[in-house]
């Protein structure tokens, strides 16, 4: 059944399918209901099995599960298949340059007909829109800003009176925190302990359980406790290797895995000079704050 007729079969099922009819006709429009969108070729499943067959499962089976991925999931729309508006939505997608299922990239600029990505070796390339396939169920990037940072020229170097100095920071931009059930917080008990703690719920008599940052751990009445800031997972994620970091001058930068001799990195920040949204710059490791801590 080729699209065209699945089409004018569905709209006739649609048409008829809130009206009573013959057990025989419903019996048709529950199977035009459930038929899928896209049809596998069993003598293309068949070829590609028996091409492996006879090499070694190391090789083979690799080939074979990547042959049948690209036979069996639908096809994804390019951004040449896309609106103006849906391309600028795909904008720090992660996305598949033509078939190549194993080095994705990060699309940081849209246009028409080029689009420019970076891979997380930090080469950049312009690609036809029609061989940049945006990959909308993994991880988007997404900017969280682009102020400078200040430097502080007494920074401490001392863990603690680092940790110390972001509580506080925290405490006076956020001095009424609700916690919800289950939830997990940096917070500090009455003694001046911190520490992780987990909320049971305010109908507990003992509802946090809090592990100190000096190893010990117990449960904690309501009142003796202060919540500080709420921990939560990482949600955005790049390419593997590919990092956020913080630039003293230019502000928030995505940087590249590896530098040069000189260790420099290739950085990529947001800005307003170009059509791209989006440009490149060599910036030093020893300038970068890099926000996993590493």
């Amino acid at each position: 059944m080729t699209n065209q007729n699945l089409d004018k079969a569905r709209l006739w099922a649609e048409t008829w399918s809130d009206t009573t009819v013959p057990a025989n006709t419903r019996a048709a429009i529950d199977i035009i209901q459930s038929l899928p969108d896209r049809w596998v070729d069993v003598e293309k499943v068949r070829e590609i099995i028996e091409s492996k067959e006879g090499r070694p499962p190391a090789t083979a089976l690799p080939e074979l599960l990547h042959d049948l991925r690209n036979l069996i999931t639908p096809k994804l729309p390019t951004l040449a298949d896309m609106t103006a508006e849906e391309r600028e939505a795909c904008k720090w997608m992660q996305c598949m340059i033509g078939d190549d299922t194993d080095d994705y990239c990060l699309l940081i600029t849209v246009d028409t007909p080029f689009s420019r990505v970076i891979f997380q070796n930090g080469n950049s390339t312009i690609w036809k829109n029609d061989l940049i396939t945006p990959l909308p169920d993994l991880p988007k990037l997404e900017w969280p800003g682009g102020e400078p940072v200040e430097k502080h020229g007494n920074a401490s170097l001392d863990p603690q009176e680092n940790f110390d100095a972001s509580v506080e920071h925290v405490k006076t931009v956020q001095s009424s925190p609700e916690p919800k059930e289950d939830e997990v917080w940096i917070v500090e008990e009455e003694q001046g302990g911190r520490g992780v703690g987990r909320f049971a719920g305010k109908e507990d008599e003992f509802p946090w359980f809090i592990l100190l940052d000096r190893g010990t751990y117990d449960n904690y009445k309501m009142g003796s406790v202060t919540p500080i800031c709420r921990m939560v997972p990482e949600t955005h994620i790049l390419p593997e290797g590919m990092r956020l970091a913080d630039h003293a001058d230019i502000g928030r930068v995505v940087v590249s895995p590896y530098t040069n001799d000189d260790g420099v990195h290739r950085a990529y920040k947001l800005t307003d000079a170009n059509i791209y949204g989006a440009s490149l710059t060599l910036v030093h490791a020893d300038d970068l704050t890099f926000l996993d801590g590493a």
